[in-house]
């Protein structure tokens, strides 16, 4: 990310939308991936290896274990992973996830709090949250990490360095590139 900070004030926006999608292949968040919908123009060139990368990541129960550096793994828990499937638009999954039967009356699969929390926001048709809306997307916004300064550089216009970002906005930064992500995928009747 620094270097596509540096991008941008360099103005080399084709240089700073690709170190988006470096930033993501190498450390591949949640916030990571959805920076790549805040321009459409990095999601025609970038979705689909972005998606493909998500495929080939590396569960880790001790992810968190791992020493921060350069030669890390970019490894990323269950949790993580499930939400990246669900960004990318493979929603028969989430279901099947929510779906695990843990005990008789079913749907009670560890993921199920967070899918329900995605396809409701997912679900929900009008741009403008209403309370119970807002409080799950708050919910969802601070599970994935858009409550961390860090994540949200680029995710608004002029927005390059950490200091221009107010973490109090955050949730409505996530609901916002939610919607921008939302109209990228669809989801049929047969998935829910």
């Amino acid at each position: 990310m620094k270097t596509a900070q540096a991008s941008g004030c360099l103005n080399d926006s084709e240089f700073m939308k690709e170190c988006w999608y470096e930033a993501f292949y190498s450390n591949s968040t949640i916030p990571n991936y959805l920076r790549l919908f805040t321009d459409g123009e990095v999601i025609r060139e970038y979705k689909d290896f972005a998606e493909k990368r998500i495929e080939k990541l590396h569960v880790s129960e001790n992810h968190y274990n791992q020493c921060i550096s350069e030669i890390a793994k970019n490894n990323i828990t269950d949790i993580e992973y499930k939400y990246l499937y669900f960004f990318s638009g493979h929603f028969d999954m989430i279901k099947s996830w929510c779906m695990e039967q843990k005990s008789p009356l079913g749907w009670s699969g560890n993921f199920i709090g967070y899918g329900v929390d995605l396809l409701l926001l997912f679900l929900f048709t009008d741009n403008n949250l209403r309370k119970a809306g807002k409080k799950i997307a708050v919910q969802v916004s601070n599970r994935i990490g858009f409550n961390e300064s860090k994540n949200l550089v680029f995710m608004k216009e002029n927005s390059v360095f950490e200091t221009e970002v107010s973490t109090q906005k955050g949730e409505e930064i996530f609901w916002s590139i939610f919607c921008l992500w939302k109209v990228n995928y669809a989801i049929t009747v047969s998935m829910i």
